[in-house]
């Protein structure tokens, strides 16, 4: 009895913390301390002062930072180099696994959400070279060891010796500091043991997993050293030598910062991870740091991605011309899943660009042109369409993320309004390059959207829905950072004129607001769609089955399936109906000719 109650209760637990509220709320708490969190901390902070700031940045450092970039992005792919070699090895070439793991994390980290996203990216890149979901999911498992041996690693030596500084952050005695470390580093050497006795394979229900051996262990323990090291100190370099205490006490910030922002499901962690860094190193009204914040963003999260979208544009380009052979060709066919999720970031970072760019204050030489050729009222409404097409990019994302042919051609219709916008709000020519080059990859991807789903592309998950709010927060609090010099009053909503900046800026927040509360209605209320009936099992399909040396072709006759037969009634496709999608159980069943017809 008492087992049952148990069991019972666990199951209770499991559907409270699996709960869809729960996941939306925690996400959404987290992003609203941390933006309130961040609008204090940066109070006494003017934005003068950190375009001086900005202006003044080292190029030495930027040049570090930029190094200690590729050592972290060396070891990200490392994890994926490694675990290929240890779960599939000679099915995937390991430049190429290396290549999807560091393409995939630049995406990623624009994205949001690393664990799921960067999974779905590299499952497409793996399934592309024949590996199903048992293996991909082993080749993810092994990687993600590598990236907790590092952090076992790390943090077990901090603790252990314990350096000047760390007690700031941990204020536990030095003896119990030591054990806790001592206890980690043990627990490491224990796991590397057990792989080198030859024991390496764990299993869970029917599902089982072969480790690493001791050798590929350790490895991949000193990728994730690299890996977080270099992500660490690509920060470090750009801070002001006067605001960290130490290396082992910064560190110790840091990562709690990173784990905190994806909790969040901001992308990138943005707001979270920024709010996290200044409250811990007690950098409150240093416009310094804040500019050091954006630097690293810039560095560490938006260079590799660009990095990413220019060398897939690129080589779409040359595929498109038969240009590309060998070795090339291969990397393409490797890569080209990664386009839609590269896609997905492209247009969330134009939507960024645009949304900021409407948040800050316009240039005044560039307005003092403007206002010699176009009245007023046209610049107004340029600079809230500029910004309303900026959200609506990060809402169409999810459509490019899932292939939609729609969602491409909406969000080259959004480019081409933002890079109009730009031109007429305030002559930004830089912004419009950045939408000019954005159009143009784009362009170059268009093959890769193909689907013709029924669903509106401005519909949103429970996921993009959180992440797509909480960088809207996050956004409109530069906004508020960039006019607190302004004092508010009601009089600041009917206030056009040329030098409204910070009007201009509440009155595209509340149209975004407005927006993306009705967008979200819509999601809420027609996000249980309905799904078609399945067909009766036809004669046909029976026949075929049982002609068939398929051992899986039978899961056709579950009685969930619809069926699509080829003209000759010589083979068919089984697919189920999500009430989203139509899915295809697999390639045809029967005749390969016919099927392929």
């Amino acid at each position: 009895m008492a087992v049952a109650e148990t069991i019972h209760v666990r199951g209770r637990l499991v559907r409270i913390v699996e709960h869809p509220v729960l996941k939306i709320a925690i996400p959404l708490v987290i992003a609203v301390i941390a933006v309130f969190v961040l609008h204090k901390l940066a109070s006494h902070v003017k934005w003068i002062d950190v375009k001086a700031d900005l202006a003044a940045a080292s190029p030495v450092s930027l040049l570090k930072a930029m190094g200690c970039t590729a050592l972290s992005f060396s070891g990200i792919a490392l994890y994926d180099a490694l675990a290929v070699r240890s779960v599939a090895q000679g099915k995937v070439p390991s430049r190429i696994a290396a290549l999807a793991g560091a393409a995939g994390y630049a995406i990623s980290g624009l994205l949001g959400v690393s664990y799921l996203t960067g999974t779905a990216v590299r499952y497409r890149v793996f399934s592309a070279f024949g590996l199903d979901m048992a293996l991909v999911a082993g080749i993810i498992t092994v990687s993600w060891t590598g990236f907790l041996s590092g952090l076992a690693l790390v943090f077990g030596v901090l603790l252990t010796f314990h350096p000047n500084g760390l007690s700031a952050v941990l204020p536990i005695s030095p003896n119990l500091e030591t054990a806790f470390g001592g206890a980690i580093l043990i627990a490491l050497a224990a796991y590397l043991t057990w792989l080198l006795t030859g024991k390496r394979e764990l299993k869970a229900g029917g599902f089982a997993l072969t480790l690493p051996n001791a050798r590929v262990g350790a490895a991949l323990a000193g990728a994730g050293v690299l890996d977080l090291s270099g992500a660490a100190l690509t920060l470090y370099v750009l801070m002001p030598g006067d605001i960290v205490q130490n290396l082992p006490f910064f560190f110790t910030i840091f990562f709690g910062a990173v784990g905190l922002g994806m909790l969040s499901h901001s992308p990138g962690g943005l707001g979270v991870f920024e709010a996290t860094i200044i409250a811990g190193l007690g950098a409150a009204g240093r416009s310094d740091v804040l500019v050091a914040l954006l630097l690293y963003r810039l560095v560490y999260t938006i260079f590799p991605f660009i990095l990413a979208v220019a060398g897939l544009s690129l080589t779409m380009g040359m595929a498109q011309r038969d240009a590309l052979a060998g070795g090339a060709r291969i990397a393409w066919q490797a890569c080209r899943p990664l386009v839609p999720p590269l896609a997905a970031g492209i247009a969330l970072l134009a939507g960024i660009i645009l949304l900021v760019s409407g948040n800050l204050p316009a240039e005044q030489s560039h307005l003092g042109i403007l206002r010699e050729i176009l009245p007023l009222p046209f610049v107004e409404a340029s600079h809230l369409v500029g910004s309303v097409a900026g959200l609506l990019l990060l809402v169409v994302a999810r459509g490019l993320y899932r292939k939609l042919y729609r969602a491409w051609v909406v969000a080259m219709g959004l480019l081409a309004v933002g890079l109009i916008a730009s031109l007429l709000k305030g002559l930004d020519w830089k912004e419009s390059l950045s939408m000019l080059a954005t159009l143009t990859a784009l362009g170059l991807f268009r093959p890769a959207f193909y689907r013709a789903e029924g669903a509106s592309v401005l519909r949103l998950d429970a996921r993009w829905l959180v992440s797509i709010v909480a960088l809207s927060g996050a956004v409109f609090w530069i906004g508020l950072f960039a006019h607190s010099h302004v004092p508010y009053q009601n009089a600041l909503w009917w206030d056009f004129s040329w030098h409204g900046d910070a009007p201009r800026f509440l009155r595209a927040s509340l149209a975004g607001a407005v927006i993306l509360s009705l967008i979200a209605f819509n999601s809420l209320i027609t996000s249980n769609s309905v799904r078609a009936r399945p067909q009766p099992i036809p004669d046909v399909v029976r026949m075929l089955i049982a002609q068939s040396e398929d051992t899986e072709a039978p899961i056709a006759l579950t009685g969930d399936k619809a069926f699509l037969i080829s003209e000759d009634e010589r083979a068919f496709i089984a697919y189920a109906d999500t009430g989203r999608s139509l899915i295809a159980k697999g390639d045809p069943i029967g005749d390969p000719k016919s099927g392929n017809s």
